[in-house]
């Protein structure tokens, strides 16, 4: 079980923490311009709009194409982990989202990746009345990551997403049929970066940013998290929401 971090009692810190967030996401937001003209560049060569090129310049500019898509997708992840640990200055205590409509949107946001990699995405019925208290945008940004994770990992298996109510929570579960993590992985799970083995082996340029983003969620939410998992056998995710009303 991953409990949320307490709430800080310094708050010198969490305005510094608050500040170096808003900085990278600055950052890498100027980030974005530069690379996006470089694909460009990269792909009117690929096509040989400028031009043959022999076997050996392709093969140059398809590792440089890899790289820009690397490198987008680090910027993307990093903008996405400074908005999860700002958030979007709205209370979460006083946002009330209904929890279906978010699960069946996120699963349809990845449905295109599961569907190339022959995954299928099982979104279960969410009775209606289930809402949390949560921004919406986070929310979204949780399940988007939690979702996309699942299929990444679950080449030609199954990812199931559900959601009941249990007492005064709301429980949200995400199970897959994937490559699972590995016993030594297990402590280093939601660090920056890390990424387990069998995971690089699937993806080896993936960004290890993906449940950095969700616990950063979850801490500044205090939202609780539960990961089941065995290697070869499959990954649970459970997050418990505050229950709020429709």
């Amino acid at each position: 079980m991953v409990s949320p971090r307490p709430t800080s009692q310094n708050p010198d810190a969490d305005r510094a923490r608050s500040d170096l967030a808003r900085f990278l996401r600055i950052v890498t937001h100027d980030l974005r311009q530069p690379i996006a003209a470089t694909r460009t560049i990269a792909s009117v060569l690929a096509d040989g709009h400028a031009g043959p090129l022999l076997p050996s310049q392709a093969d140059l500019v398809t590792r440089l194409e890899r790289r820009l898509e690397f490198m987008q997708a680090l910027v993307d992840d990093l903008i996405d982990l400074a908005t999860a640990n700002v958030g979007s200055g709205v209370d979460a205590a006083r946002s009330v989202t209904p929890l279906g409509p978010a699960i069946g949107e996120a699963c349809a946001r990845n449905q295109a990746i599961a569907h190339a990699a022959g995954v299928v995405v099982q979104c279960d019925e969410v009775e209606d009345t289930l809402a949390v208290h949560a921004d919406a945008a986070d929310l979204a940004l949780m399940l988007d990551n939690l979702v996309g994770n699942a299929v990444k990992y679950s080449p030609g298996g199954r990812v199931r997403v559900s959601a009941d109510r249990l007492s005064d929570t709301a429980r949200l579960v995400l199970a897959d049929t994937g490559i699972g993590i590995p016993d030594e992985a297990r402590t280093h799970l939601f660090e920056e970066f890390f990424r387990a083995p069998n995971a690089k082996a699937i993806d080896p340029l993936g960004t290890g940013l993906g449940l950095a983003i969700v616990k950063a969620i979850a801490d500044r939410c205090r939202l609780t998290i539960d990961v089941e998992s065995a290697e070869g056998r499959g990954t649970t995710v459970t997050v418990l929401f505050p229950l709020a009303t429709a």
